[in-house]
């Protein structure tokens, strides 16, 4: 009797999930202790100037730079390019740290849940809306499906820059607010 089709690749999505979560666990016991002596914990990294702001930045940063080059193609091999992406990306989660700062200790849920809520939706509409720029572009413009992502990522990568420019734009204004105010900015 032989095995239904569905077992080996069910095997295989449970061993990826059991690796994912030893390698979860690892990082949990590991994480406190490496971050406290490599010092770069939230106290240690504070006391040095360097808030959850000045992270994120960098991490937008990143993320946009690695996004640019692997739409442009500009390097030979994109496995570093895509690592540091997802790096930069992983900072996403700073924004509701970030988002909780702005508002009373008893508005910060609400506020956090409609973040939520908005990078839900959103993330569902541009994952929808490069999909028909994509299409659109085999349609219009003739070109492959690797062709029609490009374009749909330049897109991406656009309205990233002018997300970033915003933020950038709006901390200068918080710093200067803070400034006058005599708080950490």
């Amino acid at each position: 009797m032989t095995a239904p089709r569905f077992v080996p690749l069910y095997l295989c999505f449970a061993a990826g999930y059991l690796l994912s979560y030893v390698y979860r666990t690892v990082n949990a016991v590991i994480s406190p202790e490496l971050s406290t002596s490599l010092g770069v914990s939230a106290s240690s990294l504070g006391r040095r100037g360097i808030g959850a702001r000045h992270i994120y930045a960098a991490g937008f940063a990143l993320h946009l730079v690695m996004l640019i080059l692997i739409i442009a193609d500009a390097l030979p091999s994109t496995r570093l390019a895509w690592t540091l992406y997802g790096l930069g990306s992983a900072v996403n989660v700073l924004g509701f740290t970030l988002l909780g700062q702005g508002f009373p200790r008893e508005l910060t849920a609400r506020a956090n849940t409609a973040l939520n809520l908005i990078l839900f939706t959103t993330s569902f509409a541009l994952q929808w809306g490069i999909g028909v720029v994509a299409d659109l572009s085999r349609a219009w413009l003739g070109i492959d499906s690797a062709g029609g992502l490009r374009i749909a990522f330049i897109l991406v990568a656009v309205l990233q820059v002018l997300a970033y420019t915003w933020f950038v734009l709006g901390w200068r204004r918080y710093a200067t607010r803070a400034a006058m105010a005599g708080v950490a900015a």
